[in-house]
């Protein structure tokens, strides 16, 4: 909290905020306080926004929090900043990629642009923003997020132009390739009503984030990530609006919105939207309106697990191992395990854990005589799910495979059978198919088992279904075949093959990561 010229910490004491001994730190008369981890200690740090530029205080430990200043950014007047992970990946991503030791970067609004300085990993940053979004528009607001889900955070931005003397607004969302945002923007969606602030939420817990906006009323509008390359539709998923006056004695206009803050007002896993302002400009009115829009006291579904591939050698043999991460759903119970059965391409229930990471004992991964440019492909294959205290459950995972020995228990006196060994004379028991790699840039090989000879076809579809390449299409002999699919002249995104034989029929996803 701020009083008067200086910044206050107090300290959470088992739920209860300490009353006597805050951190205090004189002379400041700031705006914006954020915290990340700026500094390379431990703690988490805070950002100010001074008369001087941003300033970066670490905590310094102990029993009584105490504040000291490590760094002044002093290169602009800014209005708002965040830290947040630009150059690297964030949260779990980090850590699977061995990035933990990266500080958060400073991403800052200065006039119509947002500046990005990355961090040096020595408690600093260069004076000059390694990148710059410029706006011919009035920038009104700005978050920094996930938005396409591959571990590295995207900026969505909100402008502001006039039209015939008419004020309205534009949303754009700038992705993040491998640690440098694209300035141009991949989402522009503009001729909306005058909107002024702008969050970023998973909102339906499918794992992928959403944003709102006030249209500067007492309503929002709410957009849901489509997880396609385009991201969102120019259309609201859904709108809601304040019906009733917060006071009995007059009717409330319209408010004069200005922030809005997702967050889970109930404690019950569910989104709900708190709206700021006040009531028509037009009249003076001598008080703020808070409102809470589609807060629900429904116990939500839980958010779908994070689900990364490793492995443990265990004496000579190499076993799977599933790293899981709960997305912060405060019951969280416990993860369940999915493994797809390779004989019937079905997935069932495997097993269940409370653990961030789980061993599957029961096979043996193919590491030996594997040759990195034309492997055997994957054909162990698992995801999860969270389930709540209220046994709630999570939309899937997504999927994690690995090249193992097939069924070492199946093959009775000639023992244990690796995918490698099995030859193109061979036919196959049943048809079957998977790509590899999955993701992948450019380059995705597609391996399919035919049992029975017949016309065989390969479709690719973009993520809205229009075909964009068919791979296979002619007689095949029964056996096992692989064809390539060469993403270099395609957006990244998800993209779906459609295999097609007799009366086979089966659609899988792969994702293009460029």
């Amino acid at each position: 909290m701020r009083s008067g010229g200086s910044m206050e910490i107090r300290k959470n004491e088992n739920s209860f905020i300490q009353i006597t001994n805050p951190a205090t730190v004189s002379g400041v008369y700031g705006k914006n306080p954020v915290v990340g981890k700026f500094t390379t200690d431990t703690l988490e740090d805070l950002s100010i926004i001074t008369t001087n530029g941003i300033a970066i205080f670490k905590g310094t430990g102990g029993s009584n929090p105490t504040l000291e200043s490590v760094f002044t950014l002093t290169t602009n007047s800014f209005t708002k900043s965040y830290l947040a992970q630009i150059n690297k990946h964030y949260g779990p991503y980090a850590i699977i990629h061995n990035e933990v030791s990266d500080r958060d970067d400073i991403v800052a609004q200065y006039g119509n642009a947002i500046y990005i300085f990355k961090n040096n990993n020595n408690n600093t940053t260069p004076s000059t923003p390694e990148t710059i979004i410029s706006f011919s528009e009035f920038l009104s607001d700005f978050k920094v997020a996930d938005l396409d889900n591959d571990g590295y955070n995207d900026i969505i931005a909100i402008t502001q132009y006039q039209d015939d003397l008419l004020t309205f607004g534009r949303i754009l969302v700038f992705l993040n390739n491998n640690g440098t945002i694209i300035t141009t923007p991949v989402y522009n969606n503009s001729g909306i009503n005058l909107i002024n602030s702008v969050e970023v939420a998973d909102f339906n817990k499918d794992g992928w984030n959403d944003f709102v906006f006030d249209r500067s009323s007492d309503s929002i509008s709410l957009f849901i990530n489509n997880k396609s390359s385009g991201l969102f539709s120019n259309v609201a998923t859904e709108s809601f609006r304040y019906e009733s006056a917060p006071t009995p004695f007059f009717l409330i206009p319209p408010i004069v919105a200005r922030k809005i803050v997702a967050a889970d007002l109930y404690n019950k896993g569910g989104i709900g939207v708190i709206l700021a302002g006040w009531p028509d400009a037009s009249v003076i009115y001598n008080f703020e309106m808070i409102i809470r829009i589609n807060a629900t006291t429904i116990d939500a579904n839980p958010a779908p697990p994070y689900l990364f591939e490793s492995n443990v050698l265990a004496g000579s043999v190499y076993h799977p191992k599933l790293l899981l991460y709960n997305r912060g759903d405060r019951d969280f119970l416990k993860y369940r395990i999915y493994k797809m059965n390779w004989q019937t391409y079905y997935y069932y229930l495997f097993d269940s854990t409370t653990s961030n990471h789980y061993i599957d004992e029961t096979e043996s991964l193919l590491y030996i005589n594997v040759e990195p440019e034309n492997p055997p492909p994957d054909n162990l294959f698992y995801y999860a799910v969270a389930v709540d205290n209220s046994y709630k459950v999570s939309a899937t995972s997504d999927t994690i495979s690995y090249i193992g020995y097939v069924c070492p228990t199946c093959w009775g006196e000639a023992g244990p059978r690796a995918a490698l060994g099995i030859t193109e004379n061979e036919i196959p028991k049943s048809y079957s198919v998977t790509n590899y790699p999955n993701p992948f840039n450019p380059v995705s090989k597609i391996f399919f088992d035919i049992p029975k000879e017949g016309n065989v076809k390969i479709t690719v579809y973009n993520s809205i279904g229009q075909k964009i390449t068919e791979l296979v299409n002619e007689f095949k002999s029964p056996g096992r075949y692989q064809v390539e699919f060469n993403g270099s002249n395609f957006a990244s995104g998800i993209y779906f093959y459609r295999i097609e034989s007799g009366n086979f029929n089966q659609v899988r996803k792969m994702l293009l990561l460029k």
